[in-house]
């Protein structure tokens, strides 16, 4: 057992690699129960380093291992077209190592995102998702709500819209 602190905080540079392997281990685990999230092309190498120089990569640490990860951006065009850059902060891409779940990093995760992004002076914090009862659930428990649904016609599916406002900055 390592003396090393539990923490979360944005990822520094040499740590897309752990990153990388998280969410494709999560992506995998999902598959093999039936339960598709992204696809590979949504967790690619280069882009995800790209995440990681603009400082868009959050990383949660359990005894200086990172074992949680997810993404935080200023726009998101796709599911929020409507929304003026600055009014928000978007998620993407929650992952938790299959290692650590169960053990409230992904409510932790999603808390700190919040914590920051009210603290930024933000209106709000949001994020899409697939319609499960249990993820939706989760996001809830933490002050989100949802705020409508989107179609991804190209792929034939539909994405919940939630999000936390936070009604004093």
């Amino acid at each position: 057992m390592s003396n090393l602190p539990n923490e979360i905080r944005f990822a520094r540079p040499g740590e897309v690699d752990a990153v990388l392997a998280i969410l494709h281990e999560v992506r995998l685990w999902l598959a093999d129960r039936g339960k598709k999230l992204w696809e590979e092309r949504h967790i690619d190498t280069e882009a995800m380093r790209e995440h990681g120089e603009r400082g868009e990569i959050i990383v949660a640490l359990e005894a200086g291992e990172i074992i949680g990860t997810i993404l935080m951006q200023t726009t998101d065009p796709h599911a929020w077209p409507e929304s003026d850059p600055g009014e928000a902060l978007y998620l993407h891409r929650m992952g938790v190592a299959r290692a650590a779940s169960g053990r409230g990093w992904g409510k932790r995760i999603i808390s700190w995102a919040a914590d920051y992004a009210k603290n930024a002076g933000v209106a709000a914090i949001r994020l899409d998702c697939v319609p499960r009862a249990q993820l939706m659930g989760m996001y809830a428990s933490v002050g989100f709500s949802v705020a409508g649904t989107f179609p991804v016609r190209r792929f034939g599916y539909t994405l919940v819209r939630m999000q936390k406002v936070f009604s004093e900055n």
